[in-house]
């Protein structure tokens, strides 16, 4: 169906693809979990290895669901708050890279030093060097004579 229309010579693929896009069929694995040997360690069920509450399968196991979520739960107790305090802080992040940034701005001559910032912002910055932080124009907004 993707390709488009199938053939004259070959409709009744139509038909075909039409009724199995109809009828999806359940997968066989869609209530199992895959997990490796190395993941059967950390979760402390190594000692189901050759029951039937795992099928071996190429290079791990085919476990139920449940029993994956419930193990995953004794093993790790602590993950949902761990989930919550990063996405607590990833909020407070976002909140303080909307908030408005203030100017440092030199005591002596703010005023040019506002105007340059400005005319910089304007411009793009890869063509002029910040002269705030050049050593070289420091005296003229550290010295109170210019």
């Amino acid at each position: 169906p993707s390709l488009g229309i199938a053939p004259r010579w070959c409709s009744f693929l139509d038909s075909l693809t039409e009724e199995l896009e109809e009828n999806p069929q359940p997968e066989v694995y869609d209530d199992y979990k895959f997990v490796t040997g190395s993941e059967l360690e950390a979760l402390g069920l190594t000692h189901l290895l050759g029951t039937n509450l795992l099928r071996a399968y190429m290079h791990g196991y085919f476990m139920d669901i449940r029993l994956y979520h419930k193990a995953k739960g004794i093993a790790e107790p602590f993950a949902y708050e761990e989930y919550r305090k990063k996405k607590i802080q990833q909020k407070v992040d976002e909140a303080r890279a909307s908030r408005v940034q203030l100017k440092k701005l030199p005591k002596v001559n703010t005023q040019l030093a506002e105007k340059l910032l400005d005319g910089k912002q304007a411009k793009t910055a890869s063509t002029f060097a910040n002269p705030l932080g050049d050593e070289r124009f420091s005296k003229l907004f550290l010295d109170p004579s210019f």
